[in-house]
């Protein structure tokens, strides 16, 4: 990893406090050729998201849209994404994945703001 790179290293090399959905955050994926997977945020940030999902299976450095539903806060928050690494089982289609954020501006914002009013952080 170069100097210039930004990425925390170590053994905590998340850039954001991940928190823990206290009930369900549903989110269903969305690739290029339509929805891909419907399940549930296992934890999310600012800068992303582990979801468990059933449907067809993503690829690592895949781009998504995310439609997350925050069942307190309609309508659902669409979210551009990043497939950083999924875990698929075999012959299914089930997959746990995680998502880094692509979103800028607004969006992002809007999602930050949620993720911090709604959700307790983890210790």
């Amino acid at each position: 990893m170069s100097s210039s790179d930004s990425t925390p290293q170590g053994p905590n090399r998340r850039r954001h406090l991940r928190v823990a959905p206290p009930r369900s955050l549903r989110i269903a994926l969305e690739g290029p050729s339509g929805t891909v997977a419907r399940g549930l945020a296992v934890n999310v940030s600012e800068g992303g998201a582990c979801v468990a999902t059933q449907g067809e299976p993503l690829l690592e450095d895949q781009e998504i849209i995310a439609r997350i539903s925050f069942t307190a806060h309609p309508p659902a928050v669409q979210a551009g994404a990043r497939v950083a690494w999924a875990e698929l089982a075999p012959e299914q289609k089930e997959g746990r994945y995680g998502l880094q954020w692509t979103g800028r501006g607004f969006q992002r914002d809007r999602l930050a703001a949620l993720i911090r009013s709604v959700f307790p952080p983890i210790e």
